[in-house]
């Protein structure tokens, strides 16, 4: 198990692109469980719009970086999440 603060910053990479997409900027949780739902993205491409991978999405949480499947799918916002 890793410490939230050691996930934030971590790069995010898509197997199938084969593209760096960001870095994790924050973590979204639902409060009644604690469970992580998923991480928002720092990203300097895609226009700088604000995207978020949800948890469900995520191939590999390594050492030192995020494995995604892939980026189109992964960058769609959390729509219950204002």
């Amino acid at each position: 198990m890793k410490k939230l603060s050691k996930v934030n910053g971590m790069p995010i990479y898509s197997i199938e692109e084969g593209k760096h997409i960001g870095q994790v900027k924050d973590f979204l949780f639902q409060i009644s469980t604690g469970v992580i739902q998923g991480w928002t993205i720092k990203s300097q491409h895609f226009f700088s719009k604000r995207g978020g991978v949800p948890a469900t999405k995520i191939v590999t949480l390594g050492e030192d970086i995020i494995v995604i499947k892939k980026v189109f799918h992964s960058f769609k916002m959390f729509s219950n999440f204002k």
